[in-house]
């Protein structure tokens, strides 16, 4: 069921823009389906494919315990806090760890538990520092760019 729970939001978008071209085809408007193509993207967006590798929270935390200052995101597929946080860091975004707590218990668990119970996304940890939602430049402050980058 996990894996299924991930895809939710883009599936939703799917079957949505499906509907839309069929209603506009049924009622023989075929030259407004460019409407329903504008909004293909969303389908990518809110699905696991619009994030750079996900890792487990087992796997992130004991990378940042062995490389202080690695960044932590944790996020929901489909959230649009968190497509947006993804859209700013643009190349910078496969530096950080992203770790869905859709598809990881012990990662919920632990925003859960920041969260005050709720499964707030996006949270962002560097080394003890944690930020719910943090502005994308904050982040990105924090990121080590790659050898050779010259940032």
């Amino acid at each position: 069921m996990r894996p299924l729970r991930r895809w939710t939001p883009a599936l939703f978008w799917a079957v949505l823009l499906i509907g839309l071209g069929a209603l506009l085809v049924w009622r023989g408007a075929e030259e407004s389906l460019w409407a329903p193509a504008m909004l293909l993207p969303m389908v990518w967006l809110a699905s696991p494919l619009a994030f750079p590798r996900i890792t487990s929270h087992a796997e992130a935390a004991e990378r940042a315990e062995a490389e202080p200052g690695t960044v932590r995101i944790f996020v929901r597929p489909g959230s649009l806090f968190c497509i947006w946080l993804r859209w700013k860091l643009h190349g910078l975004a496969r530096e950080v760890l992203w770790i869905d707590v859709w598809a990881d218990d012990e990662a919920a668990v632990k925003i859960r538990e920041l969260g005050r119970g709720e499964l707030l996304v996006p949270v962002v940890i560097v080394d003890d520092v944690t930020r719910h939602n943090p502005p994308a430049d904050w982040v990105a402050h924090h990121v080590t760019p790659p050898k050779g980058s010259g940032r």
